[in-house]
């Protein structure tokens, strides 16, 4: 109920000075947070894409502004999700796609930013889990994506609880999609 009036009070201010970049994003905030919470899963969708469409504004009219960047790929990875729920895998896919391609180039600008280092090892294990509805293989490719980003960033910071915690997912996610013939190596992964 909190998110529908948050809403609603915000496309009021949009209607009224559609230019409110700090109103657009908070809106697209409410409107991504809504998606997530919402079990109607066409609801769910309508305020996902929402919410995007306002992200990829955003970012269209100020594509320098950091927030929007990084905004954008987590507005694509929520959509994702949903679309997945709603049985729209290849959509699901392709928006995870997304997300991924901008934490690459978001990591490739800043190869010393773990924070960026990190989502982009959540946005494959993302593009992952929508492959695992499928393909075992291309899941596992970037499963192993996954792990080498998770590796390092535990190299570089053991002590992170985060990265160590990120690191056993990942090594026990990449384990659980090897194939039958490798359990061997994948129980030596684990070890």
């Amino acid at each position: 109920k909190l998110y529908g009036e948050g809403i609603e009070i915000g496309e009021g201010v949009a209607r009224r000075d559609p230019s409110d970049r700090e109103n657009l994003h908070t809106l697209s905030s409410l409107y991504l947070a809504s998606a997530r919470e919402d079990r109607d899963l066409p609801a769910a969708l309508g305020k996902a894409r929402k919410g995007v469409a306002l992200v990829e504004r955003l970012k269209a009219a100020d594509p320098g502004n950091e927030l929007w960047a990084d905004d954008l790929p987590s507005s694509y990875s929520t959509l994702s999700s949903i679309l997945g729920m709603s049985d729209k895998q290849d959509e699901a896919l392709e928006e995870a796609r997304k997300a991924v391609r901008i934490r690459e180039s978001m990591v490739a600008s800043h190869p010393d930013n773990a924070r960026y280092r990190r989502f982009l090892m959540i946005a494959y294990s993302k593009v992952a889990d929508t492959f695992n509805q499928g393909s075992n293989a291309d899941s596992l490719e970037y499963l192993r994506k996954a792990l080498a980003l998770a590796e390092a960033l535990t190299a570089a910071d053991p002590a992170d609880l985060h990265s160590l915690l990120d690191l056993g997912m990942a090594l026990w996610k990449t384990a659980n999609a090897m194939p039958g013939q490798d359990r061997g190596s994948a129980v030596a992964m684990l070890r």
